[in-house]
């Protein structure tokens, strides 16, 4: 006997299959530096203390600042005075060429986020990528321990931030994922976000997990590759230095569909009574990610990143009780 339960269910499944189908129209863009504007609205800011500035176009939410992307050279933190240990891994591993360089922006640093971004950071610096070897974030950063220099920082869990030891270090994560795939590295694991994250476009962030997630790839070119990394006002840099040309690198993706987000009403003691706060969601998205290679001396070629599912965060409005 089906009880009024399981009616329930089938239901809600039949609902969301709707949902899901109707929002089924691919939308294909490509862009070497960020994709089209698709949100404006601020969606991620309450997972922060304050309002997340970020990139008009598809960067988790936002409108302004642009948190993340390649520089130059010269706009590397360390350029004019670069520290010893780093000239001496170039003269060692003759690393004569500026492979390329990027960077990510913490917007609102959470609990102790930027010192569990920047102690990341010193671990990373001076890894050297031999040729034919499998670079592990998770081994080059090591478990995230107080004992090993870490901090509570924030950890996306079931749409919403908690803290933990080592929190904050996915920043890091998204940072090595495009350094990586601009320094034209073969990728053998990556890990997107279960949503939308306010500093990378989806399909180009990155989260790990010590002893589970991790962010894999290999040094598959003939010399090897030194990795140099470091924190400056709340940026992440990040830079590769070898002896090879990288290729021009253009981001594509497709948006196969949209579930849109819902809204669920809850008490705040902190607000008067009468008083209201709405609090905008994000949209769920499923987008495919390739990237299209441009080499100076070979035919271009287009190399497929996978395909990333995030779940849509709920509308929150908030009625006083104070």
């Amino acid at each position: 006997m089906i009880t009024k339960k399981k009616h329930f269910m089938v239901l809600l499944i039949i609902i969301l299959y709707i949902l899901v189908t109707n929002n089924l129209n691919p939308v294909q863009y490509c862009s070497s530096v960020l994709p089209r504007e698709i949100w404006s609205e601020d969606s991620i800011a309450h997972l922060y203390t304050e309002t997340t500035s970020t990139t008009s176009a598809r960067v988790g939410a936002g409108g302004g600042e642009v948190l993340y992307g390649l520089i130059k050279e010269t706009d590397l933190p360390w350029f004019n005075n670069p520290p010893l240990d780093l000239r001496d891994l170039r003269t060692r591993y003759d690393a004569d060429n500026f492979i390329t360089a990027f960077r990510t922006t913490l917007p609102t640093p959470f609990l102790d986020e930027a010192h569990n971004v920047t102690t990341a950071a010193n671990y990373l610096c001076g890894n050297v990528l031999l040729p034919g070897k499998v670079f592990s974030l998770n081994k080059a950063i090591g478990p995230r321990t107080v004992s090993r220099g870490f901090k509570e920082g924030p950890l996306y869990v079931n749409g919403q931030v908690n803290s933990t030891i080592g929190g904050g270090i996915c920043k890091v994560a998204t940072t090595i994922y495009n350094l990586a795939i601009h320094g034209d590295l073969r990728l053998v694991e990556r890990h997107p976000h279960s949503m939308p994250v306010p500093y990378a476009p989806p399909g180009r962030d990155a989260t790990v997990l010590w002893g589970s997630k991790d962010l894999r790839f290999v040094n598959d070119k003939e010399q090897p590759v030194i990795l140099w990394a470091s924190v400056e006002d709340n940026t992440l840099y990040a830079a590769l230095y070898g002896n090879y040309d990288p290729p021009l690198i253009e981001w594509c993706f497709e948006e196969l569909g949209e579930i849109p987000t819902w809204t669920i009403r809850r008490k705040n003691s902190q607000l008067y009574t009468g008083e209201k706060r709405f609090i905008p969601g994000v949209p769920g998205l499923t987008v495919k990610t390739w990237i299209n290679i441009k080499y100076r001396e070979h035919p271009p070629s287009r190399r497929y990143l996978g395909v990333d599912h995030y779940r849509p965060l709920p509308n929150y409005l908030e009625v006083g009780t104070k």
